[in-house]
């Protein structure tokens, strides 16, 4: 029985959470400078570019020089 009220207490909370949550906050970044780390690979290069598009002023930081260098040569 407490295994009962415990499992439908988690459902009622997830529930909640999911009628009440908070809208995402989407802030322009345009003319605004943005200080990207790990923007060499993956999800950092993404928002990189997707920030330069954007058209923010964008600092890139690796820990690589020669991973760093492709990405800015190749777009």
């Amino acid at each position: 029985m407490f295994l009962f009220i415990l499992l439908l207490a988690s459902f009622l909370l997830l529930l909640l959470y999911f009628i009440v949550r908070p809208e995402p906050v989407i802030i322009p970044i345009k003319n605004h400078h943005v200080f990207i780390t790990g923007s060499s690979s993956g999800i950092g290069l993404a928002l990189a570019q997707k920030a330069v598009l954007e058209g923010a002023c964008v600092s890139f930081l690796s820990r690589s020089l020669h991973k760093l260098e492709e990405p800015t040569t190749s777009t």
